[in-house]
């Protein structure tokens, strides 16, 4: 590992609902987002952006975390009023900040975000032991 943290980017569907989101003016989407705002808004190595759709509506809502030349996570199912995610999402992005190539164990995410991921993606120029080149 790494002792410099590495740039992130924080991403969150804005649009993003939840079955209570029916009689309210604020999608849970935005809500998870303004509550993001405050918890990272002095956080210098984390770039916080909002996208209008992320196409996951089923495990809604939505977030995911990147950085040059790392490995890309998707959470869905998080719950914005649930404050857990928030300050877990914290102890994440260190951890994955550290990490050389972003990539994360289960084990070593905190235990709210082990079973509420969508996707891991490599890198394109990966040299992850867990890729495997199918062209001969």
């Amino acid at each position: 590992m790494s002792q410099k943290e590495k740039e992130i980017i924080l991403s969150v569907c804005l649009t993003c609902k939840l079955n209570e989101d029916e009689n309210n003016s604020k999608l849970a989407g935005e809500k998870l987002a303004h509550k993001l705002i405050d918890k990272f808004k002095n956080k210098k190595n984390v770039t916080l952006r909002g996208v209008n759709c992320m196409s996951n509506c089923k495990r809604s809502c939505i977030v995911s975390l990147t950085a040059e030349n790392c490995f890309t996570y998707v959470f869905g199912d998080i719950d914005p009023k649930n404050s857990d995610y928030i300050n877990s999402l914290q102890e994440l992005l260190l951890t994955y900040s550290k990490s050389e190539d972003g990539f994360l164990r289960r084990r070593h995410r905190p235990e709210i975000y082990r079973s509420n991921i969508v996707g891991r993606f490599p890198a394109i120029n990966s040299k992850s032991n867990i890729i495997i080149n199918l062209k001969k």
